[in-house]
């Protein structure tokens, strides 16, 4: 900006010069003196208005948030689902000019989530962008985040208590999808859904969502049946040793209801090392790279992707827009979308998940 501001004050001298110069000795010069320096004039007009050009382009452009900050409290520092989140949160940051910092526990831990929050509202952080492991024990955090003045977004996981909005998956659209792919596929095998399920925690309200919706399509089902529901702590050493378990309880089980993203990885391996490949069609969630090279090896029949990117992007924006211009969200619950990946589109699924993120303008969806 001070570039520019040089550069056109250097505009308006020369040409007072250039026309100072000619009034005064108007009378002494000749016609071709007068347009040599008229031309004179116009070169460095010209030269000068190039340069202003280029430093408009230098200028960065955005960054309409600089002194700002955000702090991105996740559920799993170190995880690569929420990697990607953390992907989306520093690209808005780079964008548009705030203070990122992201932070979390190295395992679940909504105890120490909540900590977090209460660190970076003493901080008086601008901003908070977190998942509500549980919404009724996240209700008074949210309220001392209000009475701060601080704008909190909810992503993966809502809660009641006062936030700006929520950004995350729509848990029904997500497990009726993944419901349906089972049941086309079982139909066409000719077989009954006999199931288990596997999640983070059982208090977890993403993960009983996510199953409960899965659940709500399958019976109706003719045959269906829901063995059992286990928890892994999101920890895949822990979800390989319940799949054991049942897999030689439930000899039967022919789906998995994957509630985690430990879950899917953690069943194929274990269908593999049992054997049991050909007599089981399992559907996992989130698109990990070891997912992917299940699902790319057909011990996976696919995975229900979530579009994480998009809540640390899209969250910094609403934030932002209602700070700085004083805008709610379009919709107080806004759904990223989730995509079932599998062999047919595991090569451009990205494409049209990343698309919703840069397509989220400041003042809502453009």
């Amino acid at each position: 900006m001070k570039k520019l501001l040089i550069i056109m004050l250097t505009v308006a001298f020369l040409m007072s010069v250039a026309i100072s110069g000619i009034s005064c000795k108007a009378e002494e010069v000749t016609e071709e003196v007068t347009e040599e320096v008229a031309e004179a004039v116009e070169e460095a007009v010209e030269e000068v208005a190039e340069e202003v050009e280029e430093a408009v382009e230098e200028e960065p452009a955005g960054k309409i948030a600089e002194g700002m900050k955000i702090t991105f409290i996740t559920p799993l520092v170190a995880h690569p689902v929420w990697d990607e989140s953390r992907l989306g949160f520093e690209d808005a940051a780079a964008e548009l000019g705030f203070e990122a910092s992201y932070v979390g526990p190295q395992g679940i831990d909504p105890v120490e989530m909540l900590n977090m929050m209460d660190i970076a509202i003493a901080e008086g952080v601008d901003g908070i962008i977190t998942m509500a492991m549980n919404s009724e024990t996240w209700i008074p955090a949210l309220e001392k985040a209000e009475e701060a003045g601080v704008t909190v977004v909810l992503v993966g996981s809502d809660s009641t208590g006062p936030r700006l909005g929520y950004l995350g998956t729509n848990t029904k659209a997500l497990g009726n999808n993944g419901a349906n792919e089972y049941v086309a596929e079982l139909a066409r095998r000719g077989w009954e859904p006999k199931a288990v399920s596997m999640q983070s925690t059982m208090d977890a309200n993403f993960a009983n969502e996510v199953r409960e919706a899965y659940v709500e399509i399958l019976d109706d089902v003719d045959g269906f049946e829901l063995y059992a529901i286990e928890e892994c702590q999101s920890d895949m050493l822990t979800a390989v040793q319940k799949y054991e378990n049942l897999f030689r309880t439930y000899p039967d089980t022919n789906i998995v209801i994957c509630c985690c993203g430990e879950a899917g990885p953690a069943a194929a391996k274990v269908a593999e090392e049992m054997g049991r490949t050909e007599d089981m069609v399992i559907i996992a969630i989130d698109d990990v790279a070891e997912t992917l090279d299940w699902v790319k090896k057909g011990v996976l029949y696919g995975t229900m992707a979530q579009n994480f990117y998009s809540m640390g992007y899209v969250g910094s924006k609403m934030i932002l827009d209602s700070v700085l211009n004083g805008i709610a969200p379009e919709l107080d619950s806004t759904d990223t979308g989730s995509f079932f990946v599998s062999l047919d589109n595991i090569d451009t699924y990205k494409a049209a998940m990343a698309e919703f993120g840069r397509t989220y303008g400041m003042g809502g969806k453009q």
